[in-house]
């Protein structure tokens, strides 16, 4: 993840730094994850259009994304305390779907806890401090 643009309680412009070195154009068609809270999905992030990474290319690729929840007070507080560090008992589930034109694919995972996901996503303390500005 490279920047955050556009962030608000709707939704927000992720920017990845991507690299595909096939001989085929890469597309992310769907894609949806559940923020739990104690076992129970308290909001959920999808994808707002696809994502397509050229054949041989890399670069920064926009992420569109769209925020639900019941009230975005609550979504609110609750990416509040994500930022603070309590994020006991908060997980996600996810959906991706895409491939190329004749390989597609879709990866699923239930219940993985944040911490491991900015393990796993390489999320440095810069981009959580920006996106933690961008929050307030």
């Amino acid at each position: 993840i490279s920047r955050v643009t556009h962030l608000s309680t709707s939704g927000m412009n992720l920017w990845v730094d991507v690299r595909n070195d096939t001989s085929s154009r890469l597309v992310l068609k769907r894609a949806e994850v559940d923020i739990l809270v104690n076992g129970t999905v308290r909001a959920t992030i999808s994808l707002r259009d696809r994502v397509v990474v050229g054949r041989r290319s890399s670069g920064e690729v926009l992420i569109p994304l769209r925020f639900r929840s019941r009230s975005s007070f609550a979504l609110g507080s609750l990416f509040r305390a994500l930022f603070d560090g309590r994020s006991e008992g908060v997980a996600i589930s996810y959906r991706l779907r895409g491939g190329t034109m004749l390989f597609r694919r879709t990866i699923e995972r239930d219940e993985v806890s944040i911490r491991e996901l900015i393990d796993e996503l390489s999320l440095t303390r810069d981009i959580l401090s920006e996106l933690d500005r961008l929050i307030n």
